[in-house]
């Protein structure tokens, strides 16, 4: 049986290094820790869900439960390693593993894998998502007033009450 790893703190996880975090804490934790996918980024990464509870005290669903996320934005890496260190610390510590009898946990370490992958291979400014959203009061990064530059500005909604 292997040990759960340890959390470093010295870097940012990439999405090879969560994977291989959670998939050695799910083989190390046995039947207290599942990992699955949730679904698949554009880019092929899975979006990693990690389910602890105790299924000797009734199943996971059964039990009240805490959803914890993690980088949501491109540049949020840092709440990965914070996620990570929850898991951990509720697989090795006592009095938090005894958290797992009466309570189910789920936690996402990196919501946002691909664009959090561009902004540590790359060091760039990103946002989460690329694509212009067409919808009314959507975000249309175009010059909208003449002035030849693109600033935020609000436009009037024929649909609402807003400017």
């Amino acid at each position: 049986m292997s040990a759960i790893p340890e959390v470093k703190f010295d870097g940012y996880y990439n999405h090879e290094q969560i994977t291989d975090f959670l998939k050695t804490a799910e083989t190390a934790a046995g039947d207290l820790m599942n990992v699955r996918s949730l679904a698949q980024t554009p880019e092929g990464r899975d979006i990693w869900l990690a389910t602890l509870a105790d299924p000797s005290t009734g199943p996971p669903e059964d039990k009240p439960a805490y959803h914890v996320q993690a980088n949501v934005h491109a540049h949020e890496v840092g709440g990965t390693s914070a996620v990570l260190h929850l898991l951990r610390s509720l697989l090795t510590s006592p009095e938090a593993r005894e958290l797992l009898a009466d309570l189910t946990f789920y936690a996402v370490p990196r919501i946002n894998p691909d664009g959090a992958e561009y902004a540590l291979s790359t060091l760039s400014e990103i946002r989460s998502r690329a694509e212009i959203d067409e919808k009314i009061n959507g975000i249309i990064p175009q010059d909208l007033n003449g002035d030849g530059m693109i600033l935020n500005m609000r436009w009037e909604d024929r649909t609402g009450p807003l400017v």
